[in-house]
């Protein structure tokens, strides 16, 4: 429905969003895809920082998740705030897999 009605589910992104934070693991999985939809839809500027606010926030566990998701679409000026986070983040990440993931992001964003 997001890729479909974007300006109809922007609207409705304050809803989405706090219904998905007295949800699920899998609510939280379903709103940072609706917010990377919706910033591949043109409104960038509008959700990616509160997307980048999720992943600073998000659980370890899906840390990794959402940071490889995000990633295509934290341009400009988002970019360097994106890698603050994985900066942040990446030392307390338990697991070599996931912080494997998130250093090679880390390396992505060097080149």
């Amino acid at each position: 429905m997001t890729e479909e009605r974007p300006n109809e589910v922007l609207a409705a992104l304050p809803a989405v969003l706090a219904a998905a934070d007295r949800g699920s693991v899998i609510a939280k999985d379903h709103a940072m895809r609706i917010l990377v939809v919706l910033a591949n839809s043109g409104h960038t500027e509008k959700v990616l920082p509160i997307a980048l606010g999720r992943l600073a926030e998000a659980p370890a566990n899906q840390f990794p998740t959402y940071a490889e998701a995000l990633e295509p679409v934290a341009t400009g000026p988002h970019r360097e705030r994106f890698r603050q986070i994985l900066e942040a983040r990446r030392q307390t990440i338990e697991g070599a897999a996931k912080r494997a993931r998130v250093e090679k992001l880390l390396r992505k964003l060097a080149r």
